[in-house]
Parts: C-alpha cells; structure tokens; sequence
C-alpha cells in the first residue's frame, strides 16, 4: 500500500489507543478513544501529524517547503 510505500507507520483505520491523543469532555474530565470498528472506513484514516507531512511532501514538495 502507499502508507507502507511512504513507512506511514502511524496512519490507519484502526489505530493503537496508545497512539490517540487524550481527549477531554466539556467538563474537563478525560475520555476514553471512540471506537466505531463497524464505521471506520466511513470515519476515514488517522494519521500522525508526522504521517500527514509524509504525504504532502509525497505529493506536493513544493507545498511543504514553504511551510513556516
């Protein structure tokens, strides 16, 4: 696949919660990673911001250079 083509080691539907970022409530209390295994093709990839760079400077080198 691409993600493997690009080493996108952190990119895909399912991903480890350890991998999630923490999430809050409005009330400041954390909360667990949604897991919607039956709708993840249709909730769409999750990636690493690092993963995400991967793939612009893929396909669009000039884009990513003039990132500040």
């Amino acid at each position: 696949t691409l993600t493997e083509q690009l080493t996108m080691n952190h990119t895909g539907f399912c991903i480890a919660d350890e991998e999630i970022a923490q999430g809050h409530g409005k009330d400041g209390r954390k909360q667990s990673p949604l897991h919607a295994n039956a709708f993840a093709p249709a909730i769409g990839l999750k990636a690493s911001l690092e993963d995400v760079m991967t793939f612009i400077q893929f396909i669009s080198p000039d884009l990513a250079k003039k990132a500040p």
